[in-house]
């Protein structure tokens, strides 16, 4: 074989394995991947309908987004409304409405939108000081596990922060930041619901222990996926629509 001819099948190697890589991309973009929910309604914590013991979790935060969301419509017992506007984003982003929200009668940009304006909100029809559009923290997990060689396995679940408890979890970044020169995913957290006066309950968090070395070579494959899970957008589909689906024929 000569040299020229080597160099010609290194480039077309090269090539499928890029085309391969990039149509990976595309299918996963497309695809759900398993993904439980954490529920604190009540301010009982909950996965998979099932009480977490002492409302308390310990586990790996694999990814955080910052979210916005906007609900036109009144909450209603038993009904899942879409939101009538949302935005995601990372640390540093400029926050606009996704491109799944169509046309709306406030602005796109969340920095300068109406909604996220203090004393927007609305409660009884009566002005309240806070904002309509609600700023919050969804976060991925990945549960505390005894082996390393499981997490590439292991299922993610997401946890939407109440709009009271998004302090908790700023002041708890800059304090692992500080003191462990990490990122939450280089951690182990432990998750607790309290009870809260003001607020019914808020979620605190705690530093549970440091991730050995073998454990961080296993979790970071993870973080991509987690947050393209966090990305996901809302399913818009008015809730009429969404039980004529559900019941529908194959």
């Amino acid at each position: 074989m000569t040299k020229k001819t080597a160099e010609k099948e290194s480039t077309a190697v090269v090539s499928w394995e890029d085309m391969m890589a990039t149509e990976a991309t595309e299918v996963a973009k497309s695809e759900r991947p398993s993904v439980g929910r954490i529920s604190l309604q009540s301010g009982v914590m909950t996965y998979q309908d099932q009480p977490v013991p002492d409302n308390t979790l310990e586990c790996v935060v694999a990814a955080v987004i910052h979210e916005q969301v906007y609900y036109d419509k009144p909450y209603v017992p038993g009904v899942v409304n879409p939101p009538g506007c949302f935005a995601f984003g990372t640390v540093g982003d400029m926050l606009q409405a996704h491109e799944s929200v169509g046309e709306r009668d406030y602005g796109r940009e969340c920095l300068t939108c109406e909604k996220n304006a203090w004393g927007s909100a609305m409660r009884d029809g009566v002005p309240t000081k806070g904002k309509a559009c609600g700023e919050r923290r969804k976060l991925a997990i990945l549960p505390q596990l005894d082996k390393a060689e499981d997490y590439a396995q292991a299922e993610i679940a997401v946890l939407s922060l109440p709009v009271m408890s998004v302090r908790n979890w700023s002041n708890y970044v800059n304090m692992i930041s500080a003191q462990f020169q990490r990122p939450c995913w280089g951690l182990l957290t432990r998750i607790i619901v309290k009870p809260d006066a003001k607020s019914q309950f808020k979620v605190h968090f705690e530093m549970a222990g440091v991730l050995e070395k073998d454990f961080l070579g296993a979790v970071h494959p993870r973080l991509e996926m987690c947050l393209n899970t966090l990305n996901v957008p809302y399913d818009l589909t008015p809730p009429a629509e969404q039980k004529e689906e559900a019941g529908g024929k194959y």
